[in-house]
Formats: C-alpha cells, sequence, structure tokens
C-alpha cells in the first residue's frame, strides 16, 4: 500500500458525444483547490493512456505503433502515472474517459481498479449513458470522423457497464441517462460538478466537440467510402487533417439525426437487454426517445439521398468561405469545380482540403 493515501478517485466516463471533451476541459481549469484532476503524462483527454496502460485492445490504439512498441508505451504510461500519484494526498483525485467505459476491451476496467487500489479503496465511477436511438446515433458519427464507414443498421454495445461494475461494483457506478431535461441546468458540465461536490461557480460550461450535421456527416461517409477504395490508405496525419477539416466545416447543415429502430440492430433484443439498465436509472431507455424531433436515419440509401441533397449546398458553403472569410484553402479547394455542384465536386472539395491540411503538417 502506498504511503501517500488519497481519499477518493473519482472515474468519469461517458458514451460518444456526452459531453466528455467539455467535462475534460473545466476540469484540466478549475483543478486545484478541491480536487487533483491528474495530468496523466500531459493527456486532459484520459481515454488514449487509459487504452495503452490497462486496456487489451490497446495495442491496437493506433495502427502506426506497431505491438511491442505499445506495450512498451502502456509500461511508460503506467510509471508516468505512479509518480504523479506518489506525490499527491489529495482528498479527491478524478480522472476521464470515454474508453474507460467502452465495451470489447477485455479487462480494463479491473486492471485498472486494482492499480488505483494502491493509493485509495474509495471508488466513484460516473458514467453518462444514451439511449439507443442516439447511442447508434454517437456511434456512427463518431465512425464517421474517424475515417470509418459505418453500415446502417449500426450494432451498439451496452457491455461495457458490466464491465464497470464487475471492477469497481455496481454501488460504486452511478448511471446518468444523458437526457438534457433531466441534466441540471440541462448542461453535463453542471450536472457533473454537482455529483461529485465541486462548486458550480468554480466551473465554466464551454460547448466543445460538437456533432457535425446530418448533411456534413453523409459527404464525409462517401469521402471514406472513396478513401477506402484507394491503394494507400488513410494514416495518422490524415486522420489528424480530416478533424481540423471538419471543424472549419461545422456550421455547414442544420440537422440534427436520431437513429430509427430500422436504423439499430436487433432493436427490440436491445430494448429487451435493457430492462435491467431502465430500472436501474429509473427511466424507460427505450420509451424516451420516442418523442425526439429530429431526422431519423433509417438506411445507407436514405444517407446516400442526403448527401446527394446536400453535395450542391456544400460546394457553395467552402466558396463563400473563400470569398467572405478570404480563406486560401477554401478558395483552393473550391477552384477546379466552379461549374460542379454535384456529389463529386463536394467529395473532391473536401479531400482536396484535407490534402491541404496533411501538406500543412508535412
Amino acid at each position: 500500500m502506498n504511503s501517500n493515501r488519497i481519499g477518493r478517485f473519482i472515474i468519469h466516463s461517458g458514451m460518444h458525444k456526452t459531453g466528455s471533451t467539455a467535462i475534460q476541459n473545466a476540469l484540466s481549469r478549475c483543478e486545484g483547490e478541491v480536487f487533483h484532476y491528474l495530468r496523466w503524462n500531459g493527456n486532459k483527454n484520459h481515454s488514449i493512456p487509459y487504452l495503452y496502460a490497462f486496456a487489451d485492445g490497446g495495442v491496437h490504439a493506433r495502427g502506426d505503433i506497431e505491438r511491442q512498441k505499445a506495450i512498451r508505451h502502456g509500461s511508460v504510461l503506467r510509471e508516468a502515472l505512479t509518480r504523479e500519484l506518489d506525490l499527491l494526498t489529495s482528498e479527491k483525485v478524478m480522472l476521464s474517459g470515454e474508453a474507460i467505459g467502452a465495451a470489447r476491451l477485455g479487462n480494463g476496467s479491473k486492471k485498472l481498479k486494482d492499480f488505483l487500489s494502491l493509493w485509495s479503496d474509495n471508488f466513484d465511477v460516473i458514467m453518462y449513458l444514451r439511449p439507443p436511438r442516439s447511442y447508434s446515433a454517437a456511434e456512427f458519427s463518431q465512425s464517421i470522423c474517424s475515417g470509418g464507414t459505418p453500415s446502417v443498421p449500426i450494432k451498439i454495445d451496452y457491455s461495457g457497464i458490466s464491465e464497470l461494475d464487475r471492477a469497481f461494483g455496481p454501488q460504486s457506478v452511478s448511471l446518468i441517462p444523458y437526457i438534457r431535461s433531466k441534466l441540471v441546468m440541462e448542461d453535463v458540465v453542471l450536472d457533473f460538478c454537482s455529483r461529485v461536490g465541486i462548486p458550480m461557480h468554480k466551473v465554466q460550461s464551454i460547448s466543445a466537440n460538437a456533432s457535425p450535421s446530418l448533411e456534413l456527416l453523409s459527404i464525409l461517409w462517401e469521402v471514406n467510402r472513396y478513401c477506402r477504395s484507394l491503394p494507400v490508405g488513410p494514416g495518422v496525419e490524415v486522420n489528424e487533417a480530416r478533424y481540423k477539416v471538419i471543424r472549419r466545416l461545422a456550421k455547414f447543415g442544420d440537422q440534427k439525426f436520431i437513429m430509427d429502430p430500422a436504423g439499430v440492430r436487433d432493436y427490440n433484443k436491445v430494448l429487451e437487454n435493457l430492462n435491467s439498465l431502465s430500472s436501474r436509472v429509473g427511466i424507460d431507455l427505450g420509451a424516451c426517445e420516442s418523442d425526439i424531433k429530429k431526422t431519423s436515419l433509417c438506411s445507407n440509401g436514405h444517407l446516400q439521398e442526403i448527401a446527394l441533397e446536400s453535395a450542391p449546398l456544400l460546394v457553395d458553403y467552402v466558396k463563400n468561405m473563400a470569398e467572405t472569410e478570404r480563406s486560401k484553402e477554401a478558395e483552393i479547394a473550391i477552384s477546379a469545380f466552379e461549374s460542379r455542384r454535384d456529389l463529386v465536386a463536394a467529395r473532391s472539395v473536401i479531400m482536396k482540403m484535407i490534402e491541404i491540411e496533411v501538406k500543412k503538417k508535412g
């Protein structure tokens, strides 16, 4: 047992698009007085360090790091965490990462708990839980933004919750439905702070990592499909550039979406399996999405229709960027397609913007 005892570890987890980045930004800005937020080798999002250091899937977290290098990197991260924890005497120490509650990562949660138990036996795990249709929409969006080509219907998996329960004990795991009307002041940062005893006047909630519109996602999906057909696949530089372009185009389109029940694989079976979780959180996780006023995405064909409709608008949007923002990148991207406003043009414009971002870094 380590001599520098810590009062309690508070672990934040959340499914994709539940405000995790905003929570991490807020915690890293205001820590010091009532808690310590782990710096963990310079990372305020602890998902990647967790994947390498504890999760069985960590060796596959980045395609450009071979297995042995990944294992060594995990060892380095555990040593860095040990050094940081050895210097602490805080009453509360916090870490945050969506990957901590993710499914299919072996016994990473148990390894993390066993490791942290050298400093404290007290744990609070807080996980924000999406209902199935919005969960599948978030998974779909995240996959596209990461360069994937997910197919509708989407498969979803809540088994990560069971892994947290087994590791920390269900009495230490709080599941919070991510339904804005149920959150403190409809804000996930303020909701989280109220649950862990951080005075709300000490935090500033700023929306971060907002979801792209359905219009933009549909065209990105076509971009990713095309890139997958090329002889050379995208690397880390391309992934980073893609995220930069997505942020540049963040205001394009206005359709928010949720998966239609037909867009969730084995939807009725998912609902049956959620009965125990619904009882645990005190709300019917299937029924609570029935009156959401968003576009319901039901199939790949539906997504392709949206891409075809949105393509001319995307070309016009980038053209306007070139003119009003005097954006050289947008001007270059649009220059070859001034007479075209179809899906091929829209796809090519985004690919050109990504290429420009990659060259900037090189």
